[in-house]
């Protein structure tokens, strides 16, 4: 199974990046406990975000085996180079691609336009010129793992992405990568790639960005919709969003929410729907496909307002239910299992919360955000419990 690669079934959604012919592999570990595995001369070749993946996927596979404390990897006879690697890597490397491992515990807000990070609780100023100057931006996220610590933002009018590092001089002005309708705020991904959503309307588009140009993502019957909310799940391969319209249409009156503000009621209720991350062998993002409604056989759906991963297989949805005032519940990808919501915790109790936060590790807590800018997170009690008096913008975890 390492080197083969997923089944057919899994398709494109899931690929291996061992190239070449399986049967010119071999893996020996040694005495020392480390696995040595040989691949054909002619891997030279791979670029460097490749040989990153090959590691990851040779490191993360290898490290579940007891007696394994590290993998060394062979190019026919030449040891594989990668700035910063090691030649034996050991088991513990590259945690950013363990899908059950969430590489940022800790959540970013903006507080009166200066960045700060939330912990448990606990309200922390961030260094650098975004955390000591305020700036006019909107939604944001930070990239943690790609060294100069960029931070993606939308400009205050929603039409321009922005592109800054989180040093640097207060008088540095922010790059733009893309100017845009109406955009949603921009999402990095595990592999260093900036997604964003421009929406026109009832249609929208999913783009990925780049210095050199702004790259459509075919994504099927998501264009043919208004996407409200967006997020990629923990480990890159499944896109989660609250839509209006198109072929997801329902008959019920529609939810609102800030980041759609302005935008002319539809006749439908939101729905959440699901697709399928499909990639190169690089990392780069082809489309996605296979986005089918989330349902499930209770009425948590009824009134989905924006949407989180709480792990790989599982969703926060923030809906009201029968007229009722939201509350998060947790949904399997299925729709086979609900939890949360009223009765059993204690009540959100905040009619004006339209946003949910999650790092994609089910051990660390949940945030709401609401219109005011009030955050707040489920205390070990099931207390919903207020982080801080001041408000809190635009909470998220980098992925």
């Amino acid at each position: 199974g390492l080197v083969d690669g997923p089944s057919a079934r899994l398709g494109r959604a899931v690929s291996t990046a061992v190239p070449g012919a399986t049967e010119e592999v071999s893996t020996v570990v040694g005495s020392d406990g480390v696995a040595v595995v040989r691949l054909p001369a002619s891997a030279g070749s791979l670029s460097a975000a490749q040989r990153i993946l090959l590691s990851a996927q040779l490191v993360r596979t290898l490290g579940q085996v007891p007696e394994v404390t590290g993998v060394r990897i062979m190019l026919g006879d030449t040891p594989l180079a990668l700035e910063g690697v090691p030649a034996v890597q050991p088991v513990g490397s590259w945690e950013q691609f363990d899908p059950l491992a969430s590489p940022a515990r800790e959540l970013y807000a903006l507080r009166r336009g200066r960045l700060v990070s939330v912990a448990e609780g606990t309200v922390s100023e961030v260094s650098g010129r975004f955390g000591e100057v305020a700036h006019d931006i909107g939604d944001f996220d930070v990239e943690l793992d790609g060294g100069t610590n960029p931070i993606a933002a939308l400009s205050a009018s929603g039409r321009r992405v922005l592109v800054a590092t989180l040093a640097g001089e207060p008088s540095d002005r922010a790059a733009t990568l893309y100017s845009g309708a109406d955009l949603l705020g921009p999402r990095w991904d595990r592999y260093g790639s900036l997604w964003t959503v421009d929406r026109d309307g009832p249609t929208s588009r999913v783009l990925a960005l780049s210095p050199r140009r702004a790259r459509d993502v075919t994504s099927g019957r998501l264009t043919r919709t208004r996407v409200l909310s967006y997020a990629l799940s923990p480990e890159g391969t499944r896109f989660a969003a609250v839509v209006h319209g198109g072929a997801f249409a329902s008959s019920a009156a529609p939810a609102t929410r800030r980041r759609s503000e302005g935008s002319a009621r539809a006749p439908a209720r939101p729905v959440v729907v699901l697709g399928r991350v499909l990639r190169d062998a690089e990392g780069r993002v082809l489309r996605v496909d296979r986005v089918q409604q989330l349902v499930t056989s209770v009425t948590a759906l009824s009134r989905p307002l924006d949407v989180a991963w709480r792990d790989p297989t599982n969703v926060i949805v923030l809906a009201r239910v029968e007229g009722g005032l939201p509350e998060p519940y947790t949904i399997r990808i299925d729709g086979s299992q609900v939890s949360g919501g009223p009765p059993g915790v204690t009540p959100l109790n905040d009619p004006v919360a339209i946003e949910v936060a999650s790092s994609g590790n089910p051990q660390d807590p949940i945030y709401i955000g609401d219109r005011r800018g009030q955050l707040l997170y489920q205390d070990d009690t099931g207390r919903w419990v207020e982080v801080s008096s001041d408000p809190l913008r635009f909470p998220n975890f980098p992925n």
